[in-house]
């Protein structure tokens, strides 16, 4: 059950990033998935389906193009992490991939706040589950590169990383 929980995660997160066209529905249906799949009455899964939407609704798609092409976009999706990660030119797959390890951070805590305020337990492992996504994204890149086209490997971390965060939730 727990293997099958975790693919759908990573599917539904595929799904959210464009996987095929569902019009409007595309971006809440990993956020309201998650809230139906993690909670346990009304109140929960309204609080995890927040939290799944804050914690994806500031971009992170320059980073990953910037893994794609080995260089730095002009500017990226967030201000923040560009003022700290925007000055690292010299190593860009270096600085986005960090950039994206930040950008998980702060998506893996908000799930974190979410549980935190539904189920009144705290769980570290989801906050730094986050960590991670520089280096899953990082590997998906290369080796989308590697097998078949460049574009492939974002995908196939989307779908990774999905899979990899509703694990790590299942594991709370």
């Amino acid at each position: 059950m727990r293997f099958l929980l975790t693919l759908f995660g990573g599917f539904t997160n595929r799904v959210r990033g464009g996987w095929f066209e569902l019009g409007s529905f595309n971006k809440p249906i990993n956020h309201i998935l998650f809230g139906l799949t993690f909670g346990n009455s009304l109140i929960e899964i309204i609080i995890l389906s927040c939290s799944m939407w804050l914690g994806t609704c500031f971009g992170w798609g320059s980073y990953i193009g910037g893994l794609i092409d080995k260089k730095i976009q002009p500017r990226g999706d967030s201000k923040i992490l560009d003022y700290l990660f925007l000055r690292k030119t010299t190593h860009p797959i270096l600085r986005n991939a960090l950039a994206l390890n930040l950008r998980g951070l702060l998506w893996s805590s908000c799930l974190a706040i979410g549980f935190y305020i539904s189920q009144a337990k705290i769980s570290y492992i989801v906050i730094f589950s986050g960590l991670m996504m520089g280096f899953i994204y990082t590997l998906s890149c290369s080796i989308g590169e590697k097998i078949r086209s460049r574009g492939d490997g974002w995908h196939v971390g989307e779908f990774l990383f999905g899979t990899y965060l509703w694990f790590i939730c299942y594991l709370y």
